[in-house]
């Protein structure tokens, strides 16, 4: 899935928005904002929550009005782009061609619906999926810490982060809560805040422990994400089957039912497909008609 380097990309995009806002390399930061925050956006728009942090900058008396200025109306051209991606360009894939692989969120209110009956799963998203056990104790005794020692810049990174983010959460619902990725654009909220919990800490020693153990614990426990579960191992051929039988350019049809893993490995555009829809005929009068091959 797309959420870590989209994530990536848009916190790469908010770094060199900063460095514009205070006057560093005008053009090249601008550019690179408007670059990066871009596609990262264009990526995964839920991560477009992460430029909110730009509010840290803005409002930042000692940042020049012009900059601002410059910042928020260039801005309008990824945003035009991300708006004619997703609710133009998308859509009509999807009525025109079947491109049912899209998914846009649910309303607010059923996915406030979804979340509360899956509560329990949710919020496993955070203590667990995020940062593991250890990672979230940090982020917690981060935020304990922030609040004892009111550090403003801190509780307000986390607010208005929180709050941003609460949308996505809503909007995507019962996909949240059973799908450990869609977490990751907050991530980096936590692990700033988990950070600033280790960085208290004046014993060496047990810095370095800490800091181990959660790596640690996260390595260890998504070890087996590093390669393809066994039952899978067979659709790392696939492409060259598919070699065999067809060119790279020719659309095609997988019978992998909602699984999508099966036509990105085949290498080749297309759709996937399930029995039902197979024994359609004017399902496969359809697919006909939009050159794709199949049996």
């Amino acid at each position: 899935m797309p959420d870590t380097f989209s994530t990536s990309l848009a916190l790469a995009g908010l770094f060199h928005g900063i460095e514009f806002l205070e006057n560093k390399k005008l053009a090249v930061n601008l550019i690179l904002y408007l670059f990066l925050a871009g596609i990262g956006i264009l990526s995964k728009i839920h991560t477009g929550y992460i430029l909110v942090f730009l509010i840290v900058s803005l409002l930042n008396k000692k940042v020049l009005l012009k900059n601002e200025i410059v910042l928020c109306l260039t801005s309008i051209i990824f945003l035009a782009s991300v708006t004619f991606w997703y609710f133009y360009w998308v859509p009509y894939l999807f009525e025109k061609y079947s491109f049912r692989h899209f998914f846009m969120g649910v309303s607010v209110s059923k996915g406030a619906k979804e979340i509360y009956d899956n509560l329990a799963e949710t919020l496993k998203r955070f203590h667990r999926s995020a940062m593991m056990i250890t990672g979230f104790i940090a982020f917690m005794g981060g935020l304990i810490i922030s609040i004892y020692k009111k550090n403003k810049r801190i509780i307000f990174v986390f607010i208005i982060g929180f709050v941003a983010f609460i949308p996505a959460l809503l909007k995507t619902g019962h996909k949240f809560a059973v799908h450990n990725y869609y977490i990751i654009p907050f991530v980096p909220v936590m692990a700033l805040i988990a950070g600033y919990a280790v960085n208290q800490i004046k014993v060496h020693w047990l810095y370095l422990t800490i800091i181990i153990t959660i790596c640690m614990e996260n390595v260890l426990n998504t070890w087996t994400k590093f390669s393809p579960r066994k039952e899978r191992w067979t659709l790392m051929e696939l492409e060259n089957v598919m070699d065999k039988v067809s060119n790279r350019e020719d659309l095609i049809t997988i019978n992998a039912g909602d699984d999508p893993t099966a036509l990105y490995l085949a290498h080749r555009k297309g759709w996937r497909t399930n029995n039902n829809d197979l024994q359609k005929p004017e399902y496969k009068e359809k697919l006909k008609r939009w050159d794709a091959n199949m049996p």
